[in-house]
């Protein structure tokens, strides 16, 4: 499937890359009939988790999810040991369409900086190829 003239389609070149940079690769869907599909990838770093996903139609979303404050307690039923864990997240979400399968590598360029210990929100301005 094509959505422009830029943008093609290839879930395993896609999955490749993203393996390369260490995230765990879904591709059940990646092929569907008549050209669709979508992938979806995870990436995990300490207390942070990156998801990505990306359609055929050069559809993306990426959501960063930061730890922000973790405390738990113990409890107890009898002699079976319980812990409670209290959780704060922060969630970012960057989403768009892209034209051109370049800018697949801009957007993961963009992630890899969000994921790289900026505030979450803030969006660097354009990244130059490294």
């Amino acid at each position: 499937m094509m959505l422009a003239s830029g943008w093609r389609w290839d879930p395993e070149r896609l999955a490749s890359e993203l393996e390369q940079r260490g995230w765990d690769i879904q591709l059940s869907d990646a092929r569907l009939p008549e050209g669709g599909g979508s992938l979806s990838a995870r990436r995990d770093r300490g207390g942070r988790a990156l998801l990505l996903a990306v359609d055929a139609g050069g559809r993306v979303q990426a959501s960063l999810t930061t730890v922000i404050e973790q405390r738990g307690e113990t409890s107890g039923i009898g002699d079976v040991r319980l812990r409670l864990v209290h959780e704060t997240q922060r969630t970012s979400t960057l989403s768009g369409t892209l034209t051109e399968v370049g800018q697949f590598w801009e957007f993961l360029r963009l992630l890899d900086a969000l994921d790289g210990g900026r505030q979450a929100g803030a969006i660097p301005g354009p990244i130059a190829d490294r």
